[in-house]
């Protein structure tokens, strides 16, 4: 059963499509967690015959993240501590879904006020993108990787056949490229993304919309089946997006229905099987990245470079693939 996540209970009641509802639990720093109403509410989702989904507020959305707070940290781990007992190990079975965060992903802000973390930023930076200027999209891959760190060591006692889903909202981010950047697999091992506003393909949940495996909203929306897709985008390395030709890609996929996975350089191997066709950017193919497709040759698959030729074989470029499909 795919989550179809209803916000509060009346829209649970109101629209059958509904499978799922959502019940808010305060695990910020502040919290007593003494939750005075969980067991009630639990009570009557399941008269309501919902499967349980549990959002877990840990407070990462506020102004003040404390994104490095060993006290924080400690006291959201206790709240951790309490779902697991009062309410995990209880309702296992029927919880369709936990969600751990819910914001913009964005903590600039944050890292900017904060002298330790700012200087923690900028050898991040010079790691990744060397001498180049500091771009918005630098901060929020840093605060991406912040956040991650922070909910899968949070989650990892709950880390089993639930769903976890941290929700984005991407209205400010919608380059297809900058998104598939922050969506990347490398952040989400365990934990999966459920995105408002998405511009690329993802396997997730869908905020507000629909998702490939299910979706959170005030309305439901339908879970619209994907087709096993044939043709796979790598993501080059941090540092090495060309975000331009990315972007060109994309839409240009997008806009031909054509339907694709994106997965990051790293990742190609384990994600390449039922794949006929891979998308590289070849000005960033690293060395290791070329052996790799060497290797998806040998399995009889077919590259297809954006730029100049790796010197494949049957590797074509772009512009020709797109007119062998008749577009």
């Amino acid at each position: 059963m795919r989550p179809v996540i209803a916000e509060t209970g009346y829209e649970f009641v109101k629209d059958k499509n509904f499978n799922t509802l959502n019940i808010y639990i305060d695990a910020r720093p502040s919290s007593d967690l003494a939750w005075e109403s969980l067991e009630s509410e639990i009570e009557v989702a399941i008269k309501l015959n919902a499967k349980l989904s549990f959002e877990l507020d840990f407070g990462f959305s506020e102004k003040k993240a404390l994104l490095r707070d060993s006290a924080a940290f400690f006291s959201r781990g206790l709240a951790v501590n309490a779902f697991s007992e009062r309410v995990y190990s209880k309702y296992k079975s029927q919880i369709a879904a936990i969600i751990l965060y819910r914001g913009s992903g964005d903590f600039t802000d944050s890292i900017s006020s904060d002298a330790s973390l700012y200087t923690d930023f900028y050898e991040w930076k010079r790691a990744y993108f060397g001498e180049e200027a500091l771009s918005k999209q630098m901060f929020r891959l840093f605060s991406m990787e912040l956040l991650m760190q922070n909910l899968h060591r949070l989650s990892a006692s709950l880390i089993d056949d639930v769903p976890l889903i941290a929700l984005f909202d991407l209205k400010d981010t919608n380059r297809p490229s900058y998104q598939a950047e922050l969506l990347s697999k490398s952040f989400f091992p365990y934990i999966l993304p459920g995105v408002k506003h998405a511009n690329s393909l993802f396997s997730g949940f869908g905020w507000q919309d629909s998702g490939d495996l299910g979706m959170i909203g005030h309305k439901s929306a339908p879970l619209i089946p994907r087709n096993p897709p044939f043709l796979g985008v790598v993501l080059p390395e941090m540092g090495k997006v060309p975000y331009d030709l990315f972007d060109q890609a994309v839409t240009l996929l997008n806009d031909s229905r054509i339907d694709y996975v994106i997965f990051p350089e790293l990742l190609m191997i384990e994600s390449w099987h039922g794949l006929d066709y891979i998308l590289v950017f070849s000005e960033a193919v690293s060395r290791e990245g070329r052996r790799m497709l060497q290797g998806f040759n040998a399995a009889d698959g077919k590259v297809i470079s954006v730029g100049e030729k790796l010197g494949l074989d049957d590797e074509i470029l772009f512009e020709e693939f797109i007119r062998s499909r008749g577009i």
